[in-house]
């Protein structure tokens, strides 16, 4: 009798045991919201998201080469997509391309999150969190310059994303927060011209804290420099509406000879009514 109340005791007695959490020894390494925005590492993941979006414009037409909806090149595949280009046939309706305005602002939402996410001194506090400022102080100091180099870039790549819209639309909505992802807000779309020196601004305003190459950090080839930085807003500058605004400008000042306004996209887009809603741009930043 004594062995069987022993035996029914012990079992209880594992039972228990197995219930209890001070023997469960399985740690949780899941991320959690709040992990994601308190750790210091979280600063480079949403920083290199805003580079995700970034289209390439060599295949961006049925993995083929752009070229073919030009007269570089001729494609041979009459079911290929380009071939609405090269008829003149591309509309509202009709637009191969037409999920580059969400992608384009996919890349703004990006970069305006890691803006807002480092604001106001946090990413600085977020950097000085959980390390010895005095033993580690080289690796802080690397973290440091990292920061400003990547906020430097991302102004450039939201430059950058707002140059390929006014290139396809012309003017477009400027967002510079993130916006609710719930929707019900509408941003008016600004001109051509209020687009064109928003980007330069960007540009202007950043490019002397961009790295001016990657020769001492081979990890960080590909990410946007100086030299990049120019290149773009050289080519705003170089684009026709543009251009042909300068020349203007320039001979009504009698710096050269009167001609006739040469036609540009800001009056085939000025009409259309374009607002972006908080959904068209609400994609979280891809990692």
């Amino acid at each position: 009798m004594k062995t069987i109340k022993f035996g029914i005791l012990a079992t209880a007695l594992l039972a228990a045991a197995q219930g209890c959490s001070f023997l469960d020894t399985s740690l949780d390494t899941n991320r959690t919201g709040e992990t994601i925005l308190t750790d210091r590492n979280s600063i480079w993941y949403f920083a290199n998201a805003c580079y995700s979006p970034i289209i390439n414009g060599y295949s961006v037409i049925d993995g083929n080469l752009f070229a073919t909806a030009s007269d570089e090149a001729q494609q041979t595949s009459a079911a290929s997509d380009v071939i609405y280009f090269n008829k003149g046939i591309v509309n509202a309706s009709v637009n191969p391309i037409s999920n580059l305005y969400n992608n384009c602002y996919e890349g703004i939402r990006a970069v305006n999150f890691f803006l807002d996410y480092i604001a106001d001194g946090k990413g600085e506090e977020m950097l000085a969190r959980n390390r010895n400022l005095v033993t580690d102080a080289v690796n802080y100091k690397r973290d440091l310059q990292s920061l400003e180099w990547y906020t430097a870039e991302v102004h450039i790549l939201r430059a950058y994303y707002y140059a390929e819209l006014a290139k396809m639309y012309g003017g477009v909505p400027i967002v510079e927060s993130t916006m609710d992802k719930s929707g019900g807000s509408f941003v008016p779309r600004s001109t051509y011209e209020e687009v064109i020196d928003y980007i330069v601004g960007e540009i202007d305003g950043w490019k002397d804290r961009l790295a001016c190459d990657w020769n001492d950090f081979a990890e960080r080839e590909g990410r946007l420099t100086l030299g990049a930085a120019l290149a773009l807003k050289t080519r705003v500058l170089l684009t026709p509406p543009v251009l042909s605004t300068t020349l203007q400008t320039t001979r009504a000042s009698g710096s050269g000879p009167p001609r006739p306004p040469m036609s540009s996209s800001r009056t085939l887009t000025s009409t259309i009514p374009l607002t972006v809603t908080t959904k068209a741009i609400s994609a979280v930043p891809r990692h």
